[in-house]
């Protein structure tokens, strides 16, 4: 059984590290831009440590609670309960790291009871400093990143004084121990120990924000509310971004009415360079058939994305991979072979998730979908509706930030990989990934490269008559042209970094590669993965999948120092005859992976 909540002083002054220490995430969460604001989600879900959260190996119910395509947008996740400490479950800080996300347990008191034990805790500056070495001693052992302090009863005069100093020791050992350390406070008590939620930064709050990271703004505020709390913020020295409003889901005394209705709040509090903290998105799960949950889900999610234009990105360090796995299935693949048949849900066993959970771009859909997993639960299933008339598109699955250092050998690439399957080899979708770099444009004017280059642009008030374009999105025939200082920020497109498609059925169908641009790893690029189709009690028969692998060298582009900002896949069909079959056509992107690899000579 995991470690998971302390529900008294003993307790915690008895705590002591047990186990092995957990690694912490290998992301970078401090490439996420400074003075943008940030999304804090607060998981409040049936009082917390539900059963699959208290399994280190998770449950069996499939249909359990979990965060899969949002990750991208959301800075901060808090794991809360009503329990004294508050350790947040190890696959919520797996799944949360791996997609750069931090994560904070919480510390509360509550009512009279809160009351008596706040006057022990902080009696002394010493007892206050001893309650904050064992708090920053376990977020360091299980490998999360600060903790919400949230104080929801009275207080003494006395308490107060070293309450404050309590919050100062908290954040100075959070910074101490990694650059993501951060702690948090809940609007509650004031400076004059009354349980007086303010609703807003105020003069009664502000000391204990001034001892901290930020203030998570209690949710019953007004439409007004946002640009005072942004004035009292700058005029304290602090940026408006380290105050949070918070959103309750469930819609109690929330502005905007919350639901489905979040955005409301969020775009208020946007409209005043505020961050926002959204308290229990478990709601669509708790609220409703259960068995719809995750159209709900993907409603709410839809609406919050929409109203946030922030995309800080998931990933910054290769090697990088993902099989699309969200954390559940019924039941457990393994490189397109079934290792066992059962529900699961392990939120832990995540893999980095793509942007959206489902999307529709003309005829085409794409969706996370356990029809076909490759590893895990799911995969990626794309479909087409033939038309008449030619068509394509272009999905972003992943936000990235994987520099190509001037230190990356010269004879270095990148190795892409990618698998993928297709239900009828003689009538396939014709899929491929572009990757979208930046970087600083070393010459005036560049010639175009590439058998797939659209035409040269015209000349723009950057000065620069030519780009050097290697190749296009499928639907995205544009360029992205900014002034950065006295260089150009130029965008390229390495286009269709190789051919996904499997019209022989053998293999994927080869595109010449431009010179210098792409090198296969072996003559034919690709091969076959086959297995033979295991026992599925009434499921089909699993799809032949192709494997293939490619090399891109930054060194040969001159792009070292440049920057791949995101992942795409290229999606295409070819005209039906009018009076033919228009039954959808179906593949699967089983998984991607990017890593540095040698090139040989």
């Amino acid at each position: 059984m995991p470690a998971a909540y302390l529900t008294g002083l003993p307790e915690l002054y008895d705590w002591t590290p047990s186990g092995t220490a957990r690694v912490r995430s290998h992301q970078d969460q401090s490439d996420r831009a400074v003075g943008t604001p940030k999304l804090l989600v607060c998981h409040d879900l049936a009082g917390g440590y539900t059963k699959g959260d208290l399994e280190e190996e998770g449950g069996s119910d499939a249909n359990n609670y979990l965060i899969s395509h949002a990750w991208h947008t959301i800075d901060t996740f808090v794991y809360f309960s009503h329990r004294l400490v508050t350790i947040p479950p190890l696959g919520w800080i797996a799944a949360a790291h791996l997609h750069g996300t931090k994560v904070l347990g919480t510390f509360i008191t509550e009512w009279a009871e809160g009351g008596a034990l706040c006057e022990q805790l902080f009696a002394s500056p010493e007892a206050a400093e001893t309650a904050a070495g064992q708090l920053s001693r376990i977020a360091v052992h299980h490998g999360f990143d600060g903790w919400l302090l949230n104080i929801e009863n009275t207080l003494s005069e006395a308490a107060i004084t070293n309450l404050l100093h309590f919050i100062r020791v908290m954040t100075e050992q959070a910074h101490g121990m990694d650059p993501s350390g951060t702690i948090l406070w809940y609007d509650a008590v004031t400076m004059e120990g009354k349980l007086e939620w303010q609703d807003t930064l105020s003069p009664l709050n502000a000391p204990f924000f001034q001892a901290c990271d930020g203030l998570f703004v209690n949710y019953s505020w007004k439409a007004e509310t946002p640009a005072q709390a942004a004035a009292a913020a700058l005029a304290s020295g602090r940026p408006e971004t380290d105050v949070y409003m918070g959103i309750d889901v469930y819609g109690r005394n929330t502005y905007g009415g919350g639901g489905m209705d979040c955005d409301v709040a969020i775009k208020a509090a946007l409209a005043a360079g505020l961050s926002v903290a959204l308290f229990a998105p478990g709601w669509v799960w708790e609220h409703g058939d259960r068995d719809r949950w995750r159209d709900r889900d993907q409603e709410f999610w839809d609406r919050i994305l929409a109203a946030w234009p922030h995309r800080p990105p998931t990933a910054t360090s290769l090697p990088f991979s993902s099989c699309f796995n969200p954390g559940h299935g019924s039941d457990w693949w393994h490189q397109g072979a079934l290792a066992w048949q059962r529900p699961w849900w392990s939120i832990g066993r995540q893999s980095q998730q793509p942007i959206f959970f489902k999307r529709t771009i003309g005829p085409f859909t794409a969706e996370i979908s356990d029809k076909q997993p490759w590893s895990g639960g799911a995969s990626l299933r794309i479909t087409g509706l033939p038309q008449h008339d030619e068509q394509k598109a272009s999905f972003e699955l992943f936000r990235v930030a994987f520099p190509l250092q001037e230190a990356v050998p010269e004879r270095s690439a990148w190795q892409i990989r990618a698998v993928t399957g297709h239900l009828d080899a003689s009538r396939c979708l014709k899929l491929s990934l572009a990757l979208h770099l930046k970087g600083k444009a070393v010459t005036p004017a560049l010639d175009s490269h590439g058998p797939s280059a659209p035409a040269q642009p015209a000349a723009t008030e950057s000065g620069m008559d030519h780009t050097k374009v290697l190749g296009y999105l499928a639907s995205m025939q544009a360029y992205e042209m900014a002034k950065d200082g006295t260089d150009s920020v130029l965008t390229r497109y390495l286009p269709a970094v190789y051919d996904l498609s499997c019209c022989s059925g053998t293999g994927a169908e080869e595109t010449p590669p431009s010179e210098n641009v792409m090198a296969p790893d072996h003559p034919s690029s690709s091969q076959a993965i086959r297995h033979e189709p295991a026992a599925q009690a009434g499921r089909a028969s699993m799809i032949p999948w192709i494997s293939g692998s490619w090399h891109v060298q930054p060194s040969a582009l001159g792009i070292t120092g440049w920057t791949m900002t995101s992942v795409w896949l290229n999606c295409s069909m070819l005209a039906e005859p009018s009076g033919s079959s228009k039954e959808a056509l179906t593949s699967y992107l089983g998984e991607i992976a990017i890593k540095y690899a040698p090139v040989a000579i």
